[in-house]
């Protein structure tokens, strides 16, 4: 379970912070289509003000243009949610590799589980 959620949070900061050339058409896709990820729901908690307005409204929006859309990542990280998506994704991946201890598994089993948990929050694409 922790590797999957590690997963999925490291997807929604490439979906915003990632390589735009890699992410294709569905780059920043998330905040076009006003998801609540995590990311963006410690933000709108840790924002205030103007700026919490702000990242509401742009949500809401369905915005596709670049300025609107870096604006949003912007709010994102001055609230500091990138950052703490990046460390709770790493937390989780290494909560994943915890409880492979003391598990029974063949032979180089441990070694690909916990090298698929590094490549979930490691990944570029």
């Amino acid at each position: 379970m922790d590797a999957g959620l590690a997963f999925q949070l490291q997807d929604d900061l490439l979906n915003l912070v990632g390589n735009a050339v890699a992410q294709g058409k569905d780059f920043r896709s998330d905040i076009t289509e006003g998801k609540r990820t995590m990311i963006v729901t410690w933000a709108i908690e840790h924002l205030a003000g103007t700026e919490r307005g702000e990242l509401v409204s742009i949500l809401s929006s369905h915005a596709t243009d670049a300025a609107t859309l870096q604006r949003g990542v912007e709010l994102m990280e001055t609230a500091g949610a990138v950052a703490a998506a990046r460390e709770y994704a790493h937390s989780l991946a290494q909560s994943a590799k915890n409880d492979l201890a003391g598990v029974k598994l063949a032979d180089g089993t441990r070694q690909v589980l916990e090298s698929m948990a590094d490549f979930f929050v490691e990944r570029t694409e």
